[in-house]
């Protein structure tokens, strides 16, 4: 009854989206800037049930400005409810890695995401994945199929388009984070920044053509803290700007590692702060902390968001950690291996993001790139 209930919603939303061309101007307009979004009575997307069965009492937001954010979770559709549970509030977003080499066809995964009332995600690695043990060199080597080069000439574009076309299906938003931390050396897309642009905007301009309007792209970097001078990170982040007219939110990933890699919010916050030159809604795109630092960074990056109204939205990511396998083999860092949902500690201060996040309706999202 309550995935039936959440599907009505779900469909209910995207007409609204369909025909609500006034209101969903006034919308698009504020998701492109600062100020506050407005949506009247608010839209939750698991019907009665969205917050059913906490594991303790509401805590009160600790937002004093009536802004809207979504809040997501690393893990696949099927499995965000026990995320849920466990956190005791609902999520909205389900975020999910899909390697090109794989050849993923994702619609079952959407239908799951429609099923649950969750907006699906995918962190989409043109790539065929190599053993962390190899270590990042290795990693970030060019793979001439997947290279920025190959798709900007259309060598993978039967690939793409059947990707567009199962988003173009599904009746919401899908957000695709496309060739994340460019700037890092780490992924093999790093190499030739001018054909990262061609390889970007070709991919965009195919889900065009397929008619996958809802297709949110998200050009997620890194911010790259090893790198002190901010303006040599900036000029590097810039070189694989694909243009306005080709990105819909900007993010950055938020990993406190610990040990030699620890870092805290502000730190980060500098980084992300800076990003809103390219004028777009922030989305942090993957969050962790190494277990020890939790106590600190967690409180930390609560109190960053809610004096952060421009980040739109902000996904946990406890995958088992590529960076522990890798970092580890050179570096001493913390311990990447735990589980948020089985610390009564970082449950509470999950729950209580998202309680301040007020869930952005999933209309909101709805919108027609420019051609």
């Amino acid at each position: 009854m309550l995935r039936q209930a959440a599907l009505n919603l779900v469909t209910v939303a995207a007409t609204a989206a369909l025909l609500g061309g006034i209101a969903l101007a006034t919308v698009a307009g504020s998701l492109r800037s600062d100020r506050p979004l407005s949506f009247g009575p608010r839209l939750a997307f698991g019907g009665a049930g969205h917050d059913a069965a906490p594991v303790e009492p509401a805590l009160p937001s600790s937002s004093s400005t009536p802004y809207t954010r979504l809040v997501g979770v690393a893990t696949d559709p099927w499995h965000v409810d026990d995320w849920s549970r466990a956190v005791g509030r609902r999520f909205d977003i389900a975020m999910n890695f899909y390697a090109w080499s794989k050849q993923h066809d994702p619609t079952k995964a959407f239908l799951e995401a429609e099923s649950q009332g969750v907006i699906p995600m995918i962190t989409w690695e043109p790539w065929r994945p190599v053993p962390a043990a190899l270590g990042p060199e290795r990693q970030g080597a060019v793979q001439a199929r997947y290279s920025n080069s190959s798709i900007a000439a259309g060598r993978s574009d039967p690939y793409i388009r059947m990707f567009a076309r199962a988003v173009a299906r599904h009746p919401g938003p899908v957000i695709i984070r496309y060739a994340h931390e460019m700037n890092g050396y780490w992924y093999p897309w790093n190499h030739d920044p001018g054909a990262y642009v061609k390889a970007w905007r070709h991919v965009v301009r195919l889900f065009r053509a397929e008619g996958a309007h809802n297709a949110v792209f998200v050009w997620s970097v890194n911010p790259s803290l090893y790198i002190s001078d901010g303006e040599q990170w900036m000029q590097d982040v810039r070189s694989f700007w694909p243009g306005a007219r080709y990105v819909d939110w900007v993010g950055s990933t938020m990993i406190n590692f610990g040990g030699y890699k620890q870092h805290t919010v502000r730190e980060y916050a500098t980084r992300i702060r800076a990003l809103r030159v390219f004028d777009k809604p922030l989305i942090l795109s993957e969050v962790n902390v190494d277990y020890a630092d939790r106590r600190t960074f967690l409180p930390q990056l609560r109190r960053f968001l809610d004096g952060s109204p421009g980040i739109r939205a902000v996904v946990w990511s406890q995958f088992p950690s590529r960076g522990q396998k890798t970092l580890s083999r050179t570096i001493p860092i913390g311990n990447m291996n735990w589980q948020a949902r089985r610390d009564a500690f970082s449950r509470r201060i999950l729950k209580a993001i998202i309680a301040d996040a007020h869930h952005v309706p999933m209309r909101a999202l709805r919108h027609r790139p420019a051609a």
